[in-house]
């Protein structure tokens, strides 16, 4: 049997004293994605006076959680400064397929914009088969 992961850190800056508001703004969009019928999983995260930190739980997340809180946090606290998160998935045995990664960018009054190496890797094959 194979052991699956999704892992990640990501760090993002918060105006000084925010602190308790930027935990609210947390819990209450995970439980709003939990009504929702979502499976809701950050991983873990830490709010202190640097900001929030955030990481896997060492075996998974949801990265669409992850970006619908922080896009929640860039419009409580009208944030300017991009953040960007990057993950990784990994395998305990070595089987093709099962290793890959992406990312995703928040930025103030922008969407979302999302990567994944396989997908990205993808594109270039096809536009390669139609350049032959």
């Amino acid at each position: 049997m194979a052991n699956n992961y999704a892992q990640y850190a990501a760090h993002l800056s918060i105006p000084e004293g925010v602190e308790d508001r930027c935990k609210e703004v947390i819990e209450n969009t995970l439980k709003e994605r939990e009504e929702q019928g979502e499976w809701v999983n950050v991983g873990q995260y830490r709010v202190d006076g640097n900001g929030v930190l955030f990481q896997d739980d060492g075996e998974s997340f949801n990265a669409e959680d992850v970006a619908a809180v922080v896009e929640a946090l860039f419009e409580e606290f009208d944030l300017e400064e991009p953040f960007i998160c990057t993950y990784a998935f990994t395998c305990d045995k070595a089987r093709p397929g099962e290793f890959g990664g992406g990312g995703f960018m928040v930025r103030k009054d922008k969407p979302t914009e999302w990567v994944d190496a396989y997908s990205h890797l993808q594109e270039i094959a096809d536009k390669d088969k139609e350049n032959i």
